[in-house]
């Protein structure tokens, strides 16, 4: 379905647009128990390695994954949905054109570990030279408070990019304030590359990915 006008000036105006129900219920069943296959494979991984980033806690009996690199090339699912046109095309909308794909993970967001994403753009992770970049995120559980959700800070993509270094060291983030945006499993987030976001540490008892 395209997008609207109303869709497409909402984001160029705050910098992310928020699409419900982009990925079918049946899709994330399956999507859900891929994760939860390479979750279970992480038992007999000792260190962080090409697939797998390791949370310190990590071990045999209590897995921790904090994130899955290239998912995309690490199972078809998460391929196909990358390529799916619920996905690709209000992409290509947003920028105008046809689109080249340039990576993937999948984040993790354990109870009670120091998962917290401090105040960036990824502008600041991989500078291009032209603003004709975006982000897509796509929601396998619920997201709220507890889960410690992507928080963003609408029109922020219209300001300077900021300096993410502190005592001329690479720090990968900024100090400022936030407003969040909660979503529900299925939904996709595209947010154009200035966008100022972060991800705060989850609940104790809540997980999220």
């Amino acid at each position: 379905m395209a997008l609207t006008a109303d869709q497409i000036g909402f984001y160029q105006d705050n910098g992310y647009l928020l699409l419900e129900q982009a990925i079918p219920s049946s899709v994330l069943t399956n999507l859900r128990n891929t994760v939860d296959r390479f979750i279970e494979a992480s038992r007999a991984v000792e260190t962080s390695n090409r697939i797998y980033d390791l949370d310190q806690s990590h071990s045999a009996d209590d897995p921790c994954v904090r994130r899955l690199k290239d998912p995309h090339i690490r199972d078809p699912l998460f391929k196909q949905i990358a390529e799916c046109s619920t996905i690709v095309d209000p992409v290509c909308e947003l920028l105008g054109g046809t689109v080249r794909f340039d990576h993937s993970k999948l984040n993790f967001k354990h109870p009670g570990t120091n998962a917290e994403i401090n105040w960036h753009q990824d502008w600041a992770f991989y500078p291009h030279t032209n603003d004709d970049i975006l982000a897509v995120g796509v929601l396998i559980e619920d997201c709220t408070p507890e889960c410690g959700p992507l928080m963003v800070i609408p029109g922020s993509h219209k300001g300077p990019v900021f300096d993410h270094h502190h005592n001329g060291i690479f720090a990968g983030g900024v100090h400022t304030d936030a407003i969040g945006d909660l979503a529900d499993r299925g939904c996709s987030v595209n947010s154009t590359g200035r966008l100022t976001d972060d991800s705060p540490c989850p609940h104790p008892t809540r997980f999220g990915q």
